[in-house]
């Protein structure tokens, strides 16, 4: 995950003050849960749950925050996780 896209966003604490958070971009989290869900050490009760969040993910992330998995800055993540592209791509749609 160190290549990963990074996001930055302001965030309002509980006492009313903005905290400057950075993270991973949400798509790179999201190709990195479906990778991860496939692992054989993931099956059992992990895997769908990786498989849920993964789509719920990617849905939010393409529905609202109009981002989309065919971005050049995501071009640096291993082919392992840009190989689960498609497969984000028509779970977005589905749930759309």
């Amino acid at each position: 995950m160190i290549e990963a896209p990074k996001v930055e966003e302001a965030v309002i604490v509980w006492d009313g003050s903005l905290l400057y958070t950075t993270c991973i971009d949400q798509r790179s989290f999201a190709l990195h849960k479906l990778w991860l869900s496939k692992q054989l050490s993931r099956q059992g009760t992990r895997g769908p749950r990786d498989v849920a969040q993964t789509r719920t993910v990617a849905a939010v992330t393409t529905a609202y925050m109009r981002r989309r998995f065919n971005d050049p800055a995501l071009s640096r993540l291993p082919s392992e996780l840009k190989a689960g592209v498609p497969e984000l791509v028509r779970a977005a749609k589905e749930l759309d």
